[in-house]
């Protein structure tokens, strides 16, 4: 934990590994303003945080154990130098007197007593920032002073008919104007408290309305807020798949997604009116000939050797294999279900019974095997060169299934969903409809190696 702090005069110790940041600590609806002192005069508070985790578990850590000050992050401010972020917290105690050896002065004043230039327009810029949230409102509810206290009013309610009672304890994972991700404690089981905005609110709608089912493959919604778009959930429990040790609880996991899809079968309609992508058979069909344009294209803007460029007459062949894939499996009727297009080993919570499915915001509805091809695609990767492995995994994910299809229509669906998984996932790319221009050098580089991969795959269904 030593490594992410400052030194006795509150400067950053610098790693290549972690992020310096600027603290703004606020209290009484930013009133006022808690600063360090040390030799050379008033500093606003300075730690640092891991380079690609989330900050606001780090930056609530800190303000606790280094100013034991109980805070909520609230937003990431504007600043001019880029090296540093700037984060804008809430003291939510706003009566502690134990500051850890810095003080609270009047924000209207606390810009003349800074020594350095450069934290007085970022405390400006911050206090800026603030207010014009304020004017917000509800549309960004969480850079609002007081949001924690209302919503923990908000979960009490809730809770009066379960018997429980919210204690004080709680933990921040997700920040931002519009976005939410909070654990609280209470008398009974712990809850998660979710809310999303701006390209991730279609969440909101796929949550709510999958929250019917009951499944015991997803988080148990107790309540929703619709206002702030957030719902709050049971915690699920167990172990995310990098943690697991062994092929059981991967079993477990693809029997438990087989399950919700099975669940998910009547829900297809409501999935895409509620902001699911479209991904059924039809969609892919039509995708196939702009999507062979774009990646033609890219083939020929590729400028290194290897790995090789395929030829336009190997794209055609593959485009016409693709399109082959899509009739088979529409000859089978295959019921479209729920698929989950951002499976990590994150977002698959392993207990002793089965999985707990999490993060629905990149959910589609088509073939069913999608989402297995992926959770195969992430076994591979951890735990590589395991063939039996992969076979009693796919055991576990098809029992379920043969209750609902014969064994010989799933065999063949199985055998054309590889391709077609890997077509879905990059018809999920940004900007390759737009052609060679609207997507980055990496998301093109990517294109290319998942367009040699389905390749390979056409050569092996065919035999050669």
């Amino acid at each position: 934990m030593s490594s992410f702090l400052c030194d006795k005069s509150n400067r950053i110790l610098h790693s290549p590994e972690l992020l310096p940041c600027v603290l703004v600590i606020t209290r009484r609806a930013h009133r006022e303003i808690f600063l360090i002192r040390n030799e050379r005069g008033l500093h606003l508070p300075k730690t640092q945080i891991p380079k690609g985790e989330r900050p606001a578990p780090h930056l609530v850590r800190q303000a606790r154990l280094q100013w034991h000050i109980d805070g909520i992050c609230l937003f990431r401010a504007r600043a001019r130098d880029r090296q540093l972020r700037h984060y804008v917290l809430e003291a939510v105690c706003a009566e502690e007197a134990d500051s850890g050896g810095g003080e609270w002065v009047a924000a209207d004043v606390a810009g003349g007593k800074l020594s350095i230039d450069e934290e007085v327009d970022a405390l400006h810029a911050a206090l800026s920032d603030a207010r014009a949230y304020s004017v917000g409102g509800s549309e960004r509810p969480f850079a609002n002073f007081g949001w924690l206290e209302e919503l923990r009013n908000w979960i009490r309610g809730e809770l009066s008919s379960w018997g429980w009672q919210l204690q004080p304890g709680w933990e921040q994972y997700a920040m931002g104007p519009e976005f939410c991700l909070v654990r609280f404690e209470t008398t009974g089981p712990a809850l998660w408290f979710k809310a999303v905005g701006g390209r991730h609110l279609r969440e909101f709608s796929i949550a709510t309305t999958l929250a019917p089912l009951r499944s015991r493959s997803l988080p148990r919604m107790i309540a929703s807020h619709p206002s702030w778009h957030g719902w709050l959930m049971l915690e699920a429990g167990g172990s995310d798949l990098g943690q697991v040790s062994g092929i059981a609880p991967w079993e477990r996991a693809a029997q438990s997604l087989a399950a919700l899809q099975i669940e998910s079968i009547d829900l297809s309609g409501s999935l895409l009116a509620a902001g699911s992508t479209d991904l059924r058979l039809t969609y892919l069909s039509h995708s196939i000939e702009p999507w062979l344009v774009t990646i033609n294209d890219l083939m020929t803007a590729q400028t290194v050797a290897t790995p090789r460029a395929l030829t336009a007459g190997e794209l055609q062949a593959l485009a016409e294999s693709l399109d082959l894939a899509c009739d088979r499996l529409s000859v089978l009727e295959v019921a479209d279900t729920l698929n989950h297009g951002d499976l990590n080993p994150g977002n698959v919570l392993v207990h002793s019974t089965g999985a707990v499915f999490l993060d629905w915001a990149e959910s589609s509805v088509g073939p069913p095997f999608l989402t297995f091809e992926y959770l195969l695609a992430l076994l591979r990767r951890l735990r590589p060169g395991e063939l039996r492995e992969y076979e009693l995994v796919e055991e576990s994910y098809l029992t379920l299934w043969r209750e609902v299809y014969p064994r010989a229509l799933l065999e063949e669906a199985r055998r054309w969903t590889p391709l077609l998984a890997m077509f879905a996932f990059c018809l999920n790319c940004p900007g390759w409809r737009d052609g060679r221009e609207g997507v980055t050098t990496a998301t093109g580089k990517m294109l290319r190696s998942m367009a040699r991969s389905m390749y390979f795959e056409m050569l092996r269904l065919h035999g050669n």
